[in-house]
């Protein structure tokens, strides 16, 4: 008698769960397809992003800048941080053409003084 109550129970519960008509989106979640952002960076600072050590200082058009290490991001591209003052730095990715590009900032980003107001 108890594995007929279970079986009809177990019964009664996936009946309810299939009979429940799912909701089908209207509009797609993403609107754009994606597209290379950005023109491709100047030779002088495509050369000093590609040959460049974590922590190497150059002078770009009148502007030192330090490059950080050069990490695969999530975007599947190669990518590195370049700081061109103490409050100023970008980021470039490489694409598979082999050029770089400086990545645009999205949302919003909060330097490592400011984590605190992130949390």
């Amino acid at each position: 008698m108890r594995k007929v109550i279970i079986l009809f129970s177990a019964l009664v519960i996936f009946q309810g769960c299939s009979s429940v008509s799912q909701p089908v989106a209207q509009r797609p979640l993403v609107e754009h397809q994606y597209s290379n952002p950005a023109s491709s960076v100047s030779p002088a600072l495509a050369n000093a992003l590609e040959s460049a050590n974590a922590g190497d200082s150059r002078t770009i058009k009148n502007q030192a800048i330090t490059f950080g290490h050069v990490f695969f991001a999530a975007s599947g591209l190669h990518c590195r941080k370049a700081l061109r003052s103490e409050k100023s730095d970008s980021l470039y990715c490489k694409r598979a053409s082999n050029d770089w590009y400086q990545v645009s900032r999205v949302i919003s980003e909060y330097s490592e003084t400011n984590t605190a107001e992130a949390k």
